[in-house]
């Protein structure tokens, strides 16, 4: 008997009511540090992805900025063309995508040289790399890379000094507007398409 009154006390030194605070307080504590660790991963984050301007003129580098993502996280950074095609921002038109990784800070700076791809808007989208199929967009943002509308430049530029031509490209890249600054003569003629 004397061995399981011992064994009793401790029971009872177990579950006495100081004992019991105590075991709630650390249960309740390692509730709340796992709940906060999980909001940490998943709810906290507010990631963006913004570009140093909107419109860029044709091959021109695009400088993008990541903030607020989880540091050191793997991701995929998407940028659409208007027509639908995906391309590397190595400005050499090879189909795919890029991989960064964000910073201790979850920050990260990625460079896209633009190319002929195309005029319109330009999508870009980020992508935690492990999702493979791409189907949680992380981050957003949108970039036009304009297109030449019309350029300027005198007949004079190209070395004849007898006649200055401005020549101004119009919606239609294919036609041309031609308009003699001064007297054009001979087989310049006037106005034309």
């Amino acid at each position: 008997m004397t061995h399981n009154a011992a064994r009793s006390g401790r029971l009872d030194l177990l579950w006495s009511t100081p004992s019991r605070i105590a075991i709630a307080v650390f249960v309740a504590a390692l509730l709340i540090a796992s709940l906060f660790g999980a909001l940490q991963l998943t709810g906290t984050h507010s990631p963006e992805i913004t570009t140093d301007k909107f419109d860029y003129d044709p091959n021109e580098l695009v400088t993008m900025t990541g903030e607020d993502f989880i540091g050191g996280q793997d991701l995929d950074i998407i940028v659409t063309a208007p027509d639908g095609s995906v391309y590397t921002g190595a400005g050499t038109a090879t189909p795919g995508f890029d991989s960064v990784t964000a910073d201790g800070a979850g920050s990260f700076t990625y460079l896209y040289q633009l190319a002929d791809y195309g005029e319109g808007i330009f999508t870009v989208e980020v992508f935690d790399s492990a999702e493979t199929g791409h189907t949680t967009v992380l981050a957003s943002t949108d970039f036009d890379p304009g297109s030449v509308t019309s350029i300027t430049f005198q007949y004079k530029d190209f070395g004849f000094d007898a006649v200055e031509v401005d020549v101004t490209l119009i919606d239609d890249p294919t036609k041309a507007h031609l308009t003699c600054v001064t007297a054009c003569t001979g087989s310049s003629g006037g106005d034309g398409d």
